[in-house]
């Protein structure tokens, strides 16, 4: 497979909890979407090691070690991209003074919530396109990739 397909399940992996406790995960997918040759695969299955996607090939036995995670009724695909967000803002309200009314830090706790269901969405890369408070977007940039 080519590397843009091992970009395959951030978001998802967030929602297997016990997976993770696991350094190695055998995922079967039961459809794999391959957007570099366009087509839709079955009977894959994704190594995964140390929360990186190591190989993608046919499934066979699970590896010594690894956990399997059957997935086989989902439909996997390489993270999305939204490229218009405003996720670290007040959001839309009636009210005019909302931003103003609304702390840095409120905005930031905003911001990190309004990522989480970004990502449990599937969207692994976003393009923040302004907030109210200056910066803001900058500050959940930087937690985020602090973990």
């Amino acid at each position: 497979m080519t590397q843009p397909i091992f970009l395959v399940l951030a978001a998802a992996l967030s929602l297997a909890p016990s997976a993770l406790l696991a350094n190695d995960i055998y995922l079967e997918a039961g459809r794999l979407v391959d957007v570099q040759a366009g087509n839709v695969l079955t009977g894959q299955c994704i190594s995964i090691t140390d929360d990186k996607i190591t190989a993608i090939a046919s499934c066979g036995p699970t590896p010594k070690g690894a956990e399997r995670v059957d997935w086989s009724g989902f439909t996997v695909l390489p993270g999305l991209i939204d490229l218009h967000t405003h996720l670290a803002d007040a959001g839309q309200s009636a009210d005019l003074g909302l931003p103003l009314k609304t702390s840095p830090a409120a905005t930031a706790l905003i911001g990190a919530h309004n990522a989480r269901l970004t990502l449990e969405a599937g969207f692994t890369t976003v393009r923040d396109v302004g907030t109210y408070r200056g910066l803001t977007d900058i500050a959940l940039r930087d937690a985020i990739n602090a973990g």
